[in-house]
């Protein structure tokens, strides 16, 4: 019940939002003004696209660990292991604060900020099989963190 109560919630709001036309989708998102990068940039200018491919990488930590699972509530992850997995969006080096899509096409911020709309990439594959994901729209509510006083 409680899952269709959000999904519900979600809806409306998509749906709201949609039929309003307030939200504006963008290839990325920054706090301090406009995008460097185009939406049909290839690859960030520091990047080198015909670097060599392939290799193993090795890692090492000083503590140790007792779940390969990087969402335990409990316990300690492996060191690196949030590495296998890949982002919504993901930050340009050459700018202060902006996050392009990684696996969102484009991210559509309410007029409030309270919330961000993410499309995905149409063409996502599932790992070791031959399906795809369809496009969906993720509804992302803001978080605030607060400190006790």
């Amino acid at each position: 019940m409680r899952r269709a109560l959000i999904f519900g919630v979600g809806a409306a709001f998509l749906v709201a939002t949609a039929a309003a036309g307030e939200s504006d989708e963008r290839h990325g998102l920054s706090t301090f003004g406009e995008l460097k990068y185009a939406a049909d940039f290839a690859h960030f200018d520091y990047v080198e696209p015909d670097a060599p491919k392939g290799g193993a990488l090795r890692m090492w930590a000083l503590e140790s660990y007792d779940s390969l699972n990087p969402f335990v509530l409990k316990g300690v992850p492996a060191a690196g292991v949030g590495l296998i997995y890949e982002t919504l969006m993901t930050g340009a080096d050459d700018e202060a604060d902006a996050m392009y899509g990684l696996i969102a096409e484009s991210a559509a911020l309410a007029p409030d900020g309270s919330s961000v709309i993410f499309t995905l990439l149409g063409y996502l594959r599932v790992p070791n099989t031959q399906r795809t994901l369809s496009p969906v729209l993720v509804l992302v509510p803001a978080i605030r963190l607060t400190m006790p006083a």
